[in-house]
């Protein structure tokens, strides 16, 4: 498409946005109440992407990517400490890698788009569980596909335990309650998860006319008078929530996306942008049996123009207020701790402008490109980032292998309040449009590599607003397991590269390639050999991939 084509079409596509609701699905009937459904836990190694019906609305067999079979795809639960092996295996029509979001893992286990696996191949994850107990999740980031894999049902929730946690008295069991909240567009015959985005959809994001909570339409709970815990996951591709409950009541925030506050907020609304997680306690012991509770998303303006369906008010879910057995939970008055940083400490600033050039989004103006490092980031130092948004669309901001504190929010030069979900440890945060977010980020001194920044508005992100960040430093106190596929590493210090790998009973053969595809070391890997170190002065500084064999790994190296 040139520009002139580009620029009518653009045109058309706001004239028509001025002239009708968007996104009113065909064919749309009454549906009936279902019950909350609750996706199954991991019990095994194995995660296979392909694609099935599955049952979502009432009398209908819905096409749907899916991880083993289900959608929504497994809850994964698992305790800080523990080793997470889990083979992703590919049998969609596309490329496929999963990214677990929130979480601290090396970058070659972190679902980098450059690590996609095509049709028929798998991918070996193993990883320590590093981070607090929280409510983080894991979704399909494969490259210009994201946003369709997640819409079409790769997604889960990825729960973490610990100790602290355990010992707060907090509601557990049939009391703890994960929400996934996803919108949907419904066509007439319910077939498939129709994943068709027009311009517009690229510019605002797609988004749907009917809420589904853990893959369920329509959805209803029953309660019972006591407490509970609710742990909502935005895992929509581009809708912001604010969440409320009708007939009105206060709750309590206890969790965002990296774990425990310090104490809890009582609040009555909470907006919640994708990607973003907020964990909630509701009493629920004055109101009255057999009276009827909705949590919804309340309308809302927040900046964007008229073409754009964000702030459109919901039902989300239906609470049944129905028994009276007890959770024997309870809220603390104080949760945890958090070291908070210091601004005034900070060793450095980056500013990101956030843009839309020619309706296409950007930061910094910058199109992203896979083997390009655009920030080169030191482990164990505290910066300042600061999210400029110039836009008149919303951006929520997401960071791997990090978890920031918010400081600060500017808006038409005047300071904001912060978010009660900005008080506590972050990964994802929503920047309005015409808001300028301040945020301290301090990686930790564990894993170095290529890691990515992006918008969490997936039509966003697929348009190539995103960015690779390369972190460097000295690593500490790392115990890696021994390697279940093949890893390598550029040690600045001795100017070599280290590359671990399976034993095996054959001999190997090692190639090292540069990133214009020419052959810069040849050499054997003896069967047995584990650990194989390769001077690399006369590298120059760059991208390499290092094969093994059939194994395949990426490495930077800088001087």
């Amino acid at each position: 498409m040139d520009r002139r084509d580009f620029l009518r079409i653009s045109t058309a596509v706001l004239a028509g946005a001025a002239l009708q609701k968007p996104f009113q699905s065909l064919g749309r009937i009454p549906l009936a109440r279902q019950t909350l459904r609750f996706p199954p836990v991991l019990n095994s190694s194995t995660l296979r992407a392909y694609e099935t019906q599955v049952d979502v609305w009432d009398n209908y067999q819905t096409r749907a990517f899916t991880l083993n079979g289900v959608y929504p795809s497994p809850t994964i639960v698992a305790r800080t400490g523990d080793r997470i092996q889990i083979q992703l295996q590919n049998d969609l029509p596309q490329d496929h890698i999963i990214h677990w979001h929130g979480l601290i893992v090396p970058w070659t286990m972190d679902g980098h788009p450059m690590h996609q696996i095509q049709r028929g191949q798998a991918y070996d994850y193993d990883f320590r569980i590093v981070q607090r107990a929280g409510t983080y999740f894991y979704h399909s980031h494969t490259l210009h596909l994201t946003g369709e894999q997640t819409y079409r049902g790769i997604g889960g929730f990825f729960i973490i335990h610990d100790d602290e946690e355990e010992n707060l008295g907090l509601p557990h069991g049939d009391f703890d309650i994960p929400l996934a909240l996803q919108d949907r567009r419904p066509n007439s015959d319910r077939q498939a998860f129709s994943y068709n985005p027009t311009m517009r959809d690229i510019m605002t994001g797609y988004m749907g006319d009917a809420v589904l909570v853990n893959g369920t339409p329509n959805a209803t709970f029953n309660v019972n008078r006591t407490w509970y815990r609710f742990r909502l996951l935005n895992a929509s591709n581009a809708r912001i929530y604010l969440i409320a409950f009708e007939p009105a009541i206060s709750f309590h925030l206890i969790a965002t996306d990296g774990g425990l506050l310090e104490q809890p907020i009582e609040v009555s609304e909470l907006f919640l942008a994708p990607g973003e997680r907020a964990e909630i306690m509701v009493n629920f012991t004055q109101r009255p049996l057999n009276s009827t509770v909705r949590m919804v998303t309340k309308a809302f303006d927040i900046g964007e123009p008229p073409m754009s369906d964000q702030g459109r008010p919901m039902e989300v879910l239906e609470l049944n207020i129905t028994g009276t057995q007890q959770s024997n939970g309870s809220l603390p008055s104080t949760l945890s701790t958090i070291d908070r940083y210091d601004p005034q400490k900070a060793r450095r600033t980056r500013t990101f402008n956030l843009t839309m050039f020619m309706m296409q989004p950007r930061i910094n103006g910058i199109q992203y490109n896979l083997t390009r490092i655009d920030e080169r980031v030191p482990l164990n130092e505290l910066e300042i980032w600061e999210f400029v948004n110039n836009s008149n669309m919303s951006h929520p901001m997401h960071v791997h292998n990090v978890q920031f504190q918010v400081f600060q929010r500017i808006r038409n030069g005047q300071q904001q309040p912060l978010f009660p979900t900005d008080h506590g440890w972050k990964d994802t945060v929503l920047v309005r449009p015409r808001e300028t977010v301040k945020v301290l980020v301090k990686f930790e001194p564990r894993y170095t590599g290529i890691y990515l920044f992006h918008c969490h508005n997936l039509e966003h992100e697929d348009a190539d607003m995103m960015l690779n960040i390369e972190l460097y430093g000295r690593v500490t106190g790392v115990s890696s397991p021994s390697p279940k596929a093949l890893e390598a590493q550029y040690d600045p210090l001795t100017e070599q590269i280290v590359i671990a790998a399976p034993a095996a009973s054959v001999q190997r053969p090692v190639n090292i390639v540069d990133i214009r595809g020419r052959s810069v070391f040849r050499g054997t890997m003896y069967p047995h050999q584990t650990q194989m170190r390769i001077d690399a002065r006369s590298f120059a500084s760059g991208l390499y991939w290092i094969q093994v064999g059939t194994w395949q790994y990426q490495v930077r190296i800088w001087r």
